[in-house]
């Protein structure tokens, strides 16, 4: 007898090019649909495109575009009410905050309706005692019609045990990316010529970093690594800079040796043609709950030197496929950095490691994850 698919629903904030990605993955593994809170938030730049999948958008009420004037992702909708009356799947995955109002809303509806309801998390940040007691307190009331939560990272489930939700069931699926779309052989050969000679990369080793350009991301630090390497070793490379954002003028400044390219922000098409002309990527965030950018260098196969405070820093094994670091100690990213630079074997040996460990975090090995642990809970 063969098995009906499970049918599986996704309620999310907005449609982001890589949560695609997953949603077109997921449609080949089950019956599903996606509910997107809004079409997008003001500080984001991409283009909507056509998807696989079912999707529906639903629009933020007058009230919620009032509060994101302060809370740039806060939604809410009046037609949340009757999305969640007439779901129609066995399983309701939530992203986003977990206060969010739409989540709300829609749990009280679903969890009255018996559905099983999933919750989609990144690592929850502690603050002080005060902020700490808050965040138990409402997410005790939320994650009481909760059946399941959906790490981003090993780290998301020891942030939840933390605060002492160590009884909730977990499973790990962190944030994912379609590889075959940074298959260099996928890529136009022309473009890919045209771009190295408008970058001047040639004979040169190149070091890509990919990120807003905020405090956060640490493009000051990158720069400040670069400026500091010997001499013989900047004639070498060429760094590229993908992602704008208000410290561009300020960051520009600090390019004092002139070998760095500022690419703006790119489109989901036109990002693989960059990491298809690195040799190393280098990621000095401050903080991110994962950090997607690092699934992109290790599809395209590249060397990595990242954050350790990047959730995807999990995935980067030293000496084997790249370097955690501790951004706030510099010397040592530049040494880091000053090794590779210095060691061709040992840099080809991690690129190698990458390109052969990019299946097995692809988008489909995730969906089908995802959707075992939840048949075997229904079960």
């Amino acid at each position: 007898m063969i098995k009906e698919r499970i049918k599986l629903a996704f309620y999310s904030n907005i449609p982001t090019p890589y949560q695609d990605d997953f949603f077109s993955a997921l449609s080949n593994v089950s019956d599903f649909h996606a509910v997107f809170y809004d079409k997008s938030e003001n500080d984001r730049n991409w283009i909507l495109n056509s998807v696989s999948y079912s999707r529906q958008i639903l629009s933020n009420s007058l009230f919620a575009r009032w509060i994101q004037k302060i809370f740039k992702d806060f939604h809410y909708s009046h037609e949340i009410f009757s999305i969640a009356k007439n779901e129609s799947a066995e399983w309701v995955i939530l992203g986003g905050n977990y206060f969010a109002l739409n989540n709300l809303i829609a749990s009280i509806i679903l969890k009255k309706r018996k559905k099983k309801i999933a919750f989609y998390s990144e690592p929850i940040r502690q603050g002080n005692a005060i902020k700490n007691f808050l965040k138990i307190f409402y997410l005790r009331i939320f994650l009481s019609r909760i059946d399941l939560i959906i790490g981003v990272g090993e780290r998301a489930e020891q942030s939840y045990k933390s605060l002492g939700f160590a009884n909730w069931k977990f499973v790990n699926i962190p944030y994912n990316i379609n590889n075959d779309s940074f298959e260099r052989s996928g890529l136009s050969q022309q473009k890919l010529s045209e771009l190295k000679d408008s970058l001047k990369l040639h004979d040169k080793i190149v070091i890509l970093s990919s990120g807003s350009l905020i405090h956060r991301k640490g493009m000051d630090i990158l720069l400040d690594v670069i400026n500091d390497l010997p001499e013989y070793l900047r004639n070498k490379l060429r760094c590229m800079i993908l992602g704008s954002g208000p410290l561009m003028s300020e960051l520009k400044a600090k390019d004092i040796h002139g070998i760095v390219n500022f690419c703006g922000f790119q489109q989901k098409h036109d990002i693989p043609y960059f990491f298809a002309l690195a040799d190393i990527f280098l990621f000095c965030t401050r903080y991110d709950g994962w950090g997607l950018v690092v699934n992109e260098a290790i599809a395209s196969g590249l060397a990595i030197i990242t954050s350790e405070a990047a959730g995807a820093s999990e995935w980067i094994k030293n000496d084997v496929n790249g370097y955690k670091v501790n951004i706030n100690d510099k010397d040592s990213v530049r040494n880091k950095l000053e090794y590779l630079l210095s060691n061709e074997d040992v840099l080809k040996s991690m690129k190698a490691v990458n390109q052969r460990q990019r299946d097995s975090l692809s988008s489909d090995f995730f969906a089908k994850k995802l959707v075992y642990h939840l048949n075997t809970i229904a079960a």
